[in-house]
């Protein structure tokens, strides 16, 4: 038996150990979406544990929310935030000042609330991968890769305040139902969660074009509407107030590049790890089918993704918004997605773990190995 024989014979009895896994541990009960999703959290967590004894909780932005969220539109509050901090940046993110102001949170809750969106984010995913694929297995290796890859679980340690799992979910709602009010809601309010979800909103409006390519697509239409609509209020807002978001210093402009490009391809690879696998392929399989409003509109909110990301010092978290891509790739590839293919997309993600084992406290990524860090909290 030579090697290449020998790798596929070990590839074949890993696939069918784990398969009959799934099957005696999950797949027995109608809750093993459930399973599976209390299963993915877990692996997720011990992978990249909170870091809770960071002090990004008393140093991020959670105080400037819980003051904004009794005044949406004050611009007041930032008088005593430097204009080239990040905090000053919020004037214009609204949605979660509006959930705190609704449901009276505190910093405990917001931070519960993170974990229940990120959660949820699971459970939207297998539930797209599922209703795409009607395949348990196909499912199984999807989500379990999901919950090793950053970009799907930041929700999990972001101690900062940045809560971009808000936006994330609110893109993933309107890539996961039909219904057009849905759709609009979601993209509006994710716009105004932060800025770097109006690209991802786009990636909407096209995985809607995709389902029935055509331009009167209502989902489509929504989606656009939507994005337009924001525009116009946060031009009229900013004509009310004067109020000017900050397009540089600490960490955003051009400046960054000198510390993003050094990184940018660790981080590139991180950002979807395995999935990249889906989002090549698709992009091979719009070239055969020669769809060319389709390709070009993939490449280009890629790269304005990617651009963008660059420009900024928090590279990693800007990189999280390229996920809605995997939605988009899912119901074309629905053809040639196999167990087999899934399979490798989880062993991918599996030895390139997004967060090195034992990090050290300088990093900005909150998340580390569960049993050092609770080991470390016991020691203390």
């Amino acid at each position: 038996m030579n090697n290449q024989e020998l790798a596929t014979s070990f590839f074949q009895a890993l696939q069918y150990r784990f398969n009959c896994l799934l099957e005696t541990r999950f797949f027995y009960s109608r809750f093993w979406m459930s399973y599976l999703i209390f299963f993915s959290v877990c692996l997720s967590l011990f992978f990249s544990f909170p870091r809770l004894d960071y002090t990004f909780i008393h140093q991020g932005d959670w105080e400037i929310i819980q003051k904004q969220a009794y005044s949406l539109i004050d611009s007041s509050i930032f008088d005593k935030v430097p204009h080239d901090q990040h905090a000053a940046k919020r004037f214009y993110r609204i949605t979660l000042p509006l959930l705190v102001r609704f449901f009276h949170l505190n910093i405990t809750g917001m931070l519960l609330l993170q974990f229940v969106l990120t959660v949820l984010n699971y459970y939207l995913l297998a539930r797209f991968i599922f209703k795409t694929t009607a395949n348990k297995f196909i499912t199984a290796y999807l989500l379990l890769a999901s919950a090793l890859v950053f970009s799907f679980r930041l929700g999990f340690n972001e101690m900062w305040g940045h809560f971009d799992i808000l936006p994330l979910v609110l893109i993933t709602i309107s890539l996961s139902f039909r219904n057009s009010f849905t759709v609009f809601l979601s993209v509006f309010f994710a716009c105004w969660s932060d800025e770097r979800a109006i690209l991802a909103s786009l990636v909407t409006a096209l995985f809607w074009y995709q389902q029935d390519e055509k331009i009167s697509s209502r989902p489509l239409l929504a989606a656009i509407g939507a994005l337009g609509l924001y525009v116009v209020l946060r031009l009229t807002i900013r004509s009310v107030t004067g109020y000017e978001t900050p397009m540089q210093g600490f960490g955003v402009g051009p400046e960054c590049l000198i510390y993003t490009l050094p990184i940018f391809i660790p981080n590139l690879l991180q950002s979807l790890e395995g999935f990249w696998i889906l989002v090549l392929l698709y992009l091979y399989t719009l070239t055969l089918q020669n769809k060319k409003i389709l390709l070009y509109g993939t490449l280009a909110l890629l790269l304005a993704t990617l651009a963008g990301s660059l420009m900024v010092y928090d590279i990693f978290r800007s990189l999280a918004y390229l996920t809605p891509f995997v939605y988009l790739c899912l119901p074309a590839l629905k053809a040639q997605l196999n167990e087999k293919l899934c399979f490798i997309i989880l062993l991918c993600c599996l030895v390139y773990p997004s967060n090195p084992l034992l990090m050290n406290d300088n990093l900005m990524v909150s998340g580390n190995l569960a049993i050092y860090e609770i080991g470390r909290m016991i020691m203390k």
